[in-house]
C-alpha cells in the first residue's frame, strides 16, 4: 500500500508511521511462532502504527469484569485504553477514519 489517509476527528493529533513487517517481540517468541497468527501478519503487511498519545500502564487481576483492569496515566493525561468488555481486553479509540487506495482492503491495526 502506498497511502493511508486519516481523517481526524474532533481536532485530535493521531501519529502514524511506516510500519515494519517482522517485529521483534514476535520474532523472541518460540519458533517464532507468532508469525502463524494470520490476522497478525495482515496487519503487518499493511505497515502502519498508530503511535499511542501518552504513556499508561495496565494491571489485570485474572477476573473476568470490566473492572478486572487497572488502568494509570500520567497526572493530566488521559489513558488511550478502557476496560471495555472485561477478560482482560482493552479497547484503543482511535479519534480518526481511514480511507486506503482504491481496491487496498483494510484490517484493524496493530497497536
Amino acid at each position: 500500500m502506498k497511502s493511508l489517509t486519516a481523517y481526524v476527528i474532533d481536532g485530535h493529533e493521531v501519529r502514524l508511521r511506516p510500519a515494519p513487517v517482522e517485529r521483534e517481540w514476535m520474532d523472541s517468541t518460540d519458533q517464532r511462532f507468532a508469525y502463524r497468527c494470520l490476522p497478525l501478519n495482515i496487519a503487518n503487511a499493511h505497515g502502519w502504527e498508530i503511535l499511542c498519545p501518552s504513556a499508561f500502564s495496565a494491571t489485570w487481576d485474572g477476573r473476568r469484569g470490566k473492572d478486572a483492569i487497572r488502568i494509570r496515566s500520567r497526572s493530566g493525561t488521559v489513558a488511550p485504553a478502557i476496560s471495555h468488555f472485561g477478560d482482560g481486553v482493552l479497547t484503543f479509540h482511535v479519534p480518526c477514519l481511514f480511507r486506503t487506495e482504491p481496491g487496498v482492503e483494510c484490517s484493524s491495526p496493530v497497536l
